[in-house]
């Protein structure tokens, strides 16, 4: 039985006929990222000099930090809400390139589309909004349920 075509089968062709140099990136570094996370969906973007790819995690995948939790991020540190925003940033920083043509795709799995840098852009917003909204219904729910200590103290003493 023959198996599913992976991301990385669906986007060799394609890719390589594309790029100039850099070709590691593709060839090592997207292959090794798409093994180590099966199944993400993610956006792809191919420039003669390179590749960008960016997952998509869901927002209860283990990967994003906790709330509250700030975890070692390029220069500095940053919490879930930053690294989230970042998805947008490189995605509109990969679609406002000046060197055009560049090759846009998304997918998950073998599945994969080529998509207009429009059309990476919307999927990118989209995604962050999902996300920040599921986080935020987290947050609300956990807020509801958390009962501060002083909170008895405050209602025996309206009760007085």
């Amino acid at each position: 039985m023959k198996k599913p075509p992976t991301a990385y089968t669906a986007l060799r062709q394609p890719v390589l006929a594309k790029m100039q140099s850099y070709q590691r990136d593709f060839l090592v570094h997207d292959r090794r990222a798409w093994r180590q996370f099966p199944g993400v969906e993610f956006l792809h973007f191919t420039r003669e000099t390179g590749t960008t790819l960016v997952f998509l995690f869901p927002h209860d995948h283990p990967i994003w930090p906790h709330e509250g939790v700030h975890l070692k991020y390029l220069f500095g540190t940053a919490d879930r809400w930053h690294i989230l925003t970042q998805i947008s940033k490189l995605t509109e920083y990969e679609c406002g390139l000046i060197q055009t043509p560049r090759l846009c795709y998304h997918g998950r799995s073998g599945h994969v589309v080529a998509v207009t840098p429009e059309d990476a852009l919307n999927i990118a917003h989209t995604f962050e909004a999902q996300v920040r909204g599921a986080w935020g219904q987290q947050m609300k729910a956990s807020f509801q349920t958390f009962h501060h200590p002083m909170d008895r103290y405050e209602i025996e003493l309206e009760a007085a």
